[in-house]
C-alpha cells in the first residue's frame, strides 16, 4: 500500500489511497474511525480496480470530516484467498488563515476619548478567498477587556467599535495595542494587531455671541471678545486654561479671563492698539490639564476710521469790509461730542487759512 508522502493532508483536499492485493481480486472495503468520517463500503463506483495488477484506489475527501488524526482501515478478501486488513493513519491538517484588518490602519494617531471603528475579515491562505462560515470566535482584546465582533452577512466582514470609555482614562503620549483573535473550524487560529498612538483629548475654541469670524470695528472702540472653550469627549467647559492673543501683526500681549457666571472666556480690548485696515488675528488656548490638547481659533477684524461730520454755522449777512470769525462744529458721530486738536482750514475765494 502507498500513501501520500506529505506529513498530512490539508482539509478540503482529496487523498488517493492505493491498495495492492493478489491478482484477480475484485472487491475491497474501506472503513474509518468516527474521527474521520470517510465513506465506507466502497463499491465499484468509487473504487478503481485493476484486475491484472491487483491494485485498488480509493479517494478519500478530507472535507467530509474535521481536521485532526484519523485511521482508515482497509480490509480485503476473496474466496480461496486469505483475508487481510491494514490501517492507514491520515493526518488532516488545519488550513492556514489570515486575519486582515481593513480599518483602522496598523498604526495611527488618535485623540484620547474618541471611539474607534474596527472592520476585519478572514482569508483562506490555502484555497484563497474570504472565509464565510465556520468561525467560532472572533474578538478583540484591549487593555484586558474583550470586545466581540459582529458578522456583516453582506460582505462577510466582522466589525465592532472601541467605545469612548476605552481610551478616556488612558495617558496620552503613549502607544497602545489592540489585538484581534479568530478561531475557525478546520483552520489554524489567526490574530492581528493595530496600534494607537494616543493623543491628548481634543479641545475646541469657538467664537461666541458678538465675536464672529469677520468683525468690523471703529478705531478707539472698546470691544469684548467672547470664546467658548470645551473638550470634545464630553463637551465639558474648560475653566482652567491660558488663552492668548497671537498672530495679529502687532505687539499685543493680551490674555483672556474666565467668567464664572457666563462660563465664557472674555477679553476687553481697545482697538486703538491696532491700525486702520483688515487684520487676521488668532486666539491660542492651552488647558491646565495635560491630558487635554491645545486649540486655536482665528478671525479677521477690520478697523475703520471714526465717522465724523462738520456742522456749519447759520448763514449770516455782512457788509463789505466786515472781518471776524466764522465758526463750525467738528462732531464725532460715533462716540458723540466734539473733536479737539483737529487740523481745520478754510478757503474763501483766493484766500485760505
Amino acid at each position: 500500500m502507498k500513501s501520500p508522502k506529505s506529513p498530512g493532508a490539508k482539509t478540503r483536499a482529496s487523498v488517493l489511497i492505493e491498495m495492492r492485493y493478489s491478482p484477480g481480486a475484485y472487491s475491497t472495503r474501506v472503513y474509518s474511525t468516527p474521527s474521520l468520517s470517510v465513506r465506507t463500503g466502497l463499491t465499484q463506483l468509487n473504487t478503481i480496480i485493476a484486475p491484472e495488477t491487483g491494485t485498488y484506489f480509493a479517494w478519500v475527501n478530507t472535507s467530509f470530516a474535521d481536521s485532526g488524526t484519523g485511521v482508515v482501515t482497509i480490509r480485503a478478501d476473496k474466496d480461496k484467498y486469505q483475508y487481510k486488513s491494514i490501517t492507514v493513519t491520515l493526518i488532516v491538517l488545519a488550513l492556514p488563515s489570515s486575519l486582515v484588518i481593513e480599518s483602522p490602519e496598523a498604526v495611527f494617531e488618535h485623540d484620547r476619548g474618541d471611539p474607534i471603528d474596527v472592520v476585519v475579515h478572514l482569508t483562506d491562505e490555502y484555497n484563497g478567498g474570504i472565509i464565510q462560515s465556520g468561525i467560532t470566535s472572533l474578538y478583540m482584546m484591549f487593555e484586558t477587556i474583550r470586545y466581540d465582533l459582529t458578522l456583516n452577512g453582506t460582505d462577510y466582514t466582522w466589525y465592532t467599535t472601541l467605545p469612548q470609555s476605552a481610551t478616556a482614562d488612558l495617558e496620552p503620549g503613549r502607544i497602545y495595542s489592540a489585538r484581534i483573535f479568530a478561531e475557525t473550524t478546520n483552520y489554524n487560529p489567526a490574530s492581528s494587531v493595530f496600534r494607537i498612538d494616543l493623543q491628548a483629548t481634543s479641545t475646541i475654541i469657538e467664537l461666541f455671541g458678538s465675536t464672529v469670524p469677520k468683525m468690523e470695528v471703529v478705531y478707539n472702540e472698546i470691544i469684548t471678545f467672547y470664546l467658548n472653550y470645551t473638550e470634545t469627549e464630553a463637551g465639558v467647559t474648560i475653566d482652567n486654561a491660558t488663552i492668548l492673543w497671537v498672530h495679529s501683526g502687532f505687539t499685543i500681549n493680551e490674555t483672556f479671563t474666565y467668567n464664572v457666571t457666563s462660563g465664557l472666556w472674555e477679553l476687553q480690548f481697545n482697538t486703538s492698539k491696532m491700525a486702520f485696515g483688515t487684520w487676521g488675528i488668532a486666539f491660542y488656548g492651552t488647558p491646565g490639564d495635560t491630558n487635554l490638547g491645545e486649540d486655536i481659533v482665528d478671525l479677521t477684524i477690520t478697523v475703520r476710521k471714526i465717522v465724523t461730520e462738520v456742522i456749519s454755522p447759520i448763514p449770516e449777512s455782512k457788509y463789505w469790509g466786515w472781518a471776524g470769525y466764522v465758526t463750525f462744529f467738528y462732531n464725532d458721530t460715533y462716540f458723540g461730542g466734539g473733536i479737539s486738536n483737529a487740523t481745520a482750514t478754510y478757503q474763501w475765494g483766493t484766500f485760505s487759512g
